[in-house]
């Protein structure tokens, strides 16, 4: 069986079978079900208490769950687990006639007479039941579930009802229902199979050297920061094919990227004269970066790639807002700063990413840090929060990172930080 109520049905048709089949030569037998209390004892007329004390692994399923996931993840079938049910079955009535020990053999004779319950006769004990939570229940598939007898030893029978502490002990019997399928609920992907194979060689790979980058703006403090105000050269040999047009540098897994320059032995790409729409599909942190050559054979496209050199490409503030929480707190001359720090980048940060805002006191008497986290984005967005608590009177660098890439800072002439800065009055 596969839904997660496989359990509860699997026990409620046990119950269905025992009233049918027993209450037909015992008039008046109650199925109950439960852990066995005092209380079993004192119910008025014969009945029988069911209770689930136990699952185990089966071990015919305990290797079929194996490969469900290829290496990234992604479900290769939908996930199940299989496992045996364990019954403990107690009989109370008249001591004196033997009311025990009947119900014990008809309950016996039961399951040599119905040792398994089908698909059909499941459903149409979940039919008549009254318990609006299985009522009506159907399943698309399942395993036939086997009774099978247990053979227990006083010593594992005395282990089993300690379980139950004071209760007294009554005469009891062990079944195993075998086996109990329950499956996850993702679905698995397959993709499409391969239509035709086809191998192409090239003579000639691009390789990279050395990449080097050369700020446009503030070339004092940029000088070791890739932002998006940057040229990147790539250095290396068989770099540009015979079609230039089919150049490409790669950033990342996905974003390719015209190059502006290209020769055999270098290539250019001016990050600030790309497309704004081209530059929001840019992240900040460590990446690798290559150069791509595109070629076509016999109407197949291929690429060939050079090695990766990693780079660091580095977010720029754009603007800093603080939002108090209580703007009429804030208005007080003194008062620290509780609220939010909202700071817009020029590269847009992923739900994934960490997010840290880097502060640091510049201000006379006011050399206190902080480092910040952000709070959780829902989606990409330029725009990132910061909560803050008592924020101490004024003014702060400030430096984003955004997974390990950290926002330049300004410097004057006199080669002193300057800014982005955010000040509190």
């Amino acid at each position: 069986m596969n839904n997660h109520l496989s359990i509860a049905a699997v026990t409620q048709a046990i119950q269905h079978l025992l009233q049918t089949e027993v209450g037909r030569d015992h008039t008046g037998v109650k199925i109950t079900s439960g852990r066995p209390t005092t209380a079993d004892n004192s119910i008025a007329g014969p009945s029988i208490n069911t209770f689930l004390y136990q699952f185990s692994l089966n071990e015919a399923f305990r290797n079929a769950d194996v490969h469900t996931r290829r290496p990234k993840g992604s479900l290769t079938k939908r996930g199940q687990i299989g496992f045996d049910l364990y019954y403990l079955f107690s009989f109370y009535g008249n001591e004196l006639d033997l009311e025990p020990q009947a119900l014990a053999g008809l309950t016996m004779r039961t399951f040599v007479d119905h040792p398994i319950l089908s698909q059909d006769y499941i459903e149409r004990s979940l039919a008549e039941t009254q318990n609006p939570r299985l009522k009506g229940l159907t399943f698309s598939h399942f395993r036939e579930v086997i009774l099978h007898p247990q053979d227990l030893s006083n010593d594992q029978m005395s282990r089993i009802w300690s379980m139950f502490g004071q209760t007294p002990y009554a005469l009891s019997l062990v079944y195993s229902a075998v086996a109990i399928l329950i499956e996850g609920k993702q679905v698995g992907q397959l993709g499409l199979p391969v239509r035709r194979r086809a191998a192409h060689v090239a003579f000639s790979r691009p390789f990279l050297t050395e990449i080097e980058h050369f700020p446009l703006k503030h070339p004092r403090e940029r000088l070791n920061t890739i932002t998006l105000e940057s040229r990147i050269v790539l250095h290396g040999r068989d770099l540009n094919g015979q079609d230039e047009d089919k150049t490409r540098i790669q950033i990342g897994k996905h974003i390719q990227l015209v190059p502006q320059v290209r020769t055999p032995e270098q290539v250019e790409l001016n990050l600030a004269r790309l497309d704004p729409a081209v530059q929001e599909n840019l992240r900040a942190g460590n990446q690798g970066i290559q150069v791509v050559r595109l070629s076509e054979v016999q109407g197949e496209q291929f690429t060939v790639a050079s090695n990766s050199l990693p780079f660091i490409l580095c977010p720029q503030i754009l603007t800093v807002e603080g939002q108090p929480d209580d703007p009429q707190a804030a208005a007080e001359e003194g008062t620290p700063f509780t609220g939010r720090i909202v700071v817009e980048l020029d590269l847009w940060v992923e739900p994934g990413q960490q997010v840290y805002l880097l502060l640091n006191g510049h201000s006379s008497g006011n050399d206190r840090e902080y480092i910040l986290t952000a709070t959780r984005l829902t989606e990409a967005s330029p725009m990132v929060a910061f909560a803050v608590e008592e924020l101490t009177v004024g003014a702060y660098l400030l430096r984003v990172q955004v997974d390990g890439a950290v926002s330049p800072l300004l410097v004057n002439r006199a080669q002193e930080y300057a800014g982005p800065m955010f000040t509190i009055v």
